[in-house]
């Protein structure tokens, strides 16, 4: 009822009310009192209230609504009208009354703000105090000055925080694992299912294989600067900082980054001002792999330029850095025109200006290509430590056909596919399943087969051979906003999958994945429950506050109350 006591109008009974106190609030000894005939007056249930003897001291009510509030002097006074409330009649109706939440208080919420806009005001003062180094590292990394193992403990509390509410949430959605659930909570700090010790990452600076860098000013737009955005436009930031203070990206970027601002500040076209919307330099995407090789992606914006000012750019920028190849292991120099006139970068105009345009990347002994769009993990050695979790998690062997789900360029099935017996990849976009398809060819790998189309269209035909004495295991790898309902839903309804295996970069978001999967079976909720066995955080992102989730789920048995799955 919170969303209709914003419309509410308002009297306070002047004989009733009390004397105004510091601690007092007039909300908080608060009743809801419904089942009133929808065309009650307020002066005619005032009065109705007064010959109750109920010592009230506010009416709030709707217009033309069914419902009022009415407010007590104490916490006495409003237990004895919800007893008289709900042995009453009114105008032949019987009235029910049930405690009501106190809105904030205006007083107290003014000096809370006041509060609030005094610690926003020394945040931003100690900000402005800051240098631009230390500004950028804050924005980027914040996790910077910080001991490396702190932040992993920072990060396995996160982690805890989340699976407890996840644990909250699913007792919500099935009531035939409640039990279960107790038991687990019990064992597991309140958690549903066992967590693994944090996994640290290998390399804990200089360790991202792909950054985006924008192309832009100062803060008084006196001079050119290729690094990060310190805010967004919209929150009043336009200022551009050069990112070498940054642990997070290694030297061969740096090198890069530098070249590439001398270009742009030679350039008869400008970087991109997003205050006056003029300019044509936008962003510079680099990709590195562990041979220091480097393919880049410029971006420049078409605005009113003719096609001749256009091939002049594109001239310009490859004249610049073909003398360079070599000393910047430049490998794949890729000019992107983008004509979208919202401002926001569209990489769907690539053109080859230099070189190749893809890297190969070694990972677990295997060879991948990298297309210049193609998802790739952005920290190599510790995705090598993440994949190795996932194998140990999944409970692989010779008898296992994995499906993998968002398969992307195939890396996870692919270097998996030695444990199992097949590795069934799907994947909606087409390029990364073309991309796949290569990379099983580079590596002899022919244990694999792909499918292109959306996972809850293409799995029913393609399990249609295998049947329930077949063990499948399923390895889903989602974007960051995590798996659409009806892939969850799809596999849901497999009957012959009895386990997966959920990888999520962001388990905030997943979370209502985690949810539905644990759903009591419905009509829209096939089948048993999934349910969390077992979870490990995995440092991808060192120095940031991000960790990747690997959580393994297994077919709910009312066998796991006395016998749990490890």
């Amino acid at each position: 009822m919170d969303q209709s006591e914003s419309t509410l109008t308002e009297s306070i009974d002047s004989h009733s009310e009390p004397k105004l106190e510091t601690e007092y609030t007039s909300e908080i000894f608060k009743l809801e009192v419904k089942n009133l005939p929808s065309n009650f007056g307020f002066g005619v249930f005032k009065k109705f209230l007064a010959s109750l003897n109920l010592n009230f001291v506010k009416i709030k009510f709707p217009t033309g609504g069914s419902f009022a509030f009415v407010t007590f002097k104490d916490e006495k006074s409003r237990e004895e009208a919800f007893k008289v409330l709900n042995e009453t009649k009114y105008k032949g109706k019987q009235l029910q009354a049930v405690y009501s939440k106190a809105a904030p208080d205006p007083i107290l919420n003014k000096r809370k703000n006041e509060t609030l806009d005094d610690q926003q005001n020394l945040k931003q003062a100690k900000t402005e105090n800051l240098t631009l180094e230390e500004k950028v590292q804050n924005s980027t990394t914040p996790l910077w000055n910080i001991n490396y193992q702190k932040q992993l403990d920072q990060k396995t509390n996160c982690i805890k925080q989340l699976l407890r509410k996840c644990t909250f949430k699913m007792d919500k959605v099935n009531d035939g694992i409640f039990f279960w659930l107790q038991k687990q909570k019990d064992q597991h700090e309140g958690m549903c299912c066992k967590l693994l010790e944090t996994v640290a990452s290998p390399v804990v600076d200089d360790y991202r294989n792909k950054c985006e860098f924008t192309i832009g000013f100062n803060q008084d737009e006196t001079k050119t600067v290729v690094g990060f955005r310190l805010g967004e436009y919209k929150t009043g930031s336009n200022e551009v900082v050069e990112p070498y203070a940054c642990k997070n990206f290694p030297d061969q970027m740096r090198s890069f980054v530098k070249k590439f601002q001398e270009f742009v500040e030679m350039s008869e076209f400008k970087p991109v001002n997003v205050r006056t919307r003029e300019g044509h330099w936008r962003q510079l995407t680099l990709r590195t792999n562990q041979k220091k090789e480097i393919v880049a992606i410029v971006v420049f914006d078409k605005r009113d330029l003719t096609e001749e000012q256009i091939n002049s750019a594109k001239e310009s920028l490859k004249k610049f850095f073909e003398t360079s190849l070599e000393q910047l292991k430049l490998k794949g120099l890729i000019f992107n025109l983008n004509t979208n006139k919202t401002g926001i970068s569209r990489m769907d105009n690539l053109e080859t200006l230099l070189g190749e345009d893809c890297l190969y990347e070694e990972l677990l002994g295997l060879k991948f290509r990298i297309s210049p769009l193609a998802f790739f993990q952005a920290n190599t050695k510790a995705a090598e430590v993440l994949y190795q979790q996932i194998d140990k998690i999944s409970g692989l062997d010779k008898d296992t056909i994995l499906l993998d789900i968002c398969c992307g360029t195939g890396t996870i099935g692919l270097t998996l596919a030695n444990k199992c017996k097949q590795v069934i990849g799907v994947e909606i976009i087409a390029e990364a399943i073309e991309d796949a398809k290569i990379n099983a060819k580079l590596n002899n790998i022919e244990n694999v087969e792909y499918h292109c189309g959306k996972a809850e269209d293409v799995l029913p035909n393609i399990l249609k051979k295998f049947n329930k004495e077949d063990k499948i295991v399923a390895i889903v790898d989602p974007p960051r906003a995590g798996l659409h309902n009806k892939v969850v839903q799809a596999l849901r309804k497999l009957d012959c999958l009895k386990s997966l295996v959920y990888v999520s970069c962001n388990p905030e978001l997943a979370m209502q994945n985690f949810v539905d999967f644990s759903r009591q079976q419905s009509k829209s909720y096939w089948n048993q429950a999934f349910v969390p066995i077992k979870a490990i955080a995995v440092d991808m992102f060192p120095h940031t506050v991000h960790c990747e989730l690997i959580l393994l789920l297994a077919r709910y048995s009312n066998e796991f109350i006395s016998n749990p799955p490890c």
